[in-house]
């Protein structure tokens, strides 16, 4: 797992500037670049203050399961570069 893992960044880096075209990959990195690492910032404090005002994990993880759920719903509008129809 952890061999495969490692390597998700490179591949959303380049499904999103395929996505993006040639003229807007540049501002679409930027952007997605942004939200990833803020994620990676505010995330971690963000569950210990949920933990810390409940007392108790529980509301912490259904939290973050409701958001790795909300980004699974929106794994359908998806499109393979090339498929436009």
């Amino acid at each position: 797992l952890g061999a495969t893992v490692i390597g998700w960044n490179g591949v959303l880096l380049t499904y999103v500037a395929e996505q993006a075209g040639p003229y807007r990959a540049g501002t679409a990195l930027g952007l997605l670049t942004t939200t990833v690492f803020g994620g990676a910032v505010l995330a971690p404090p963000l569950f210990g203050w949920l933990v810390d005002r409940f007392g108790s994990y529980t509301p912490a993880w259904l939290a973050l399961s409701a958001i790795l759920l909300a980004g699974l719903a929106l794994f359908p509008l998806l499109r393979e570069v090339g498929t436009e129809q």
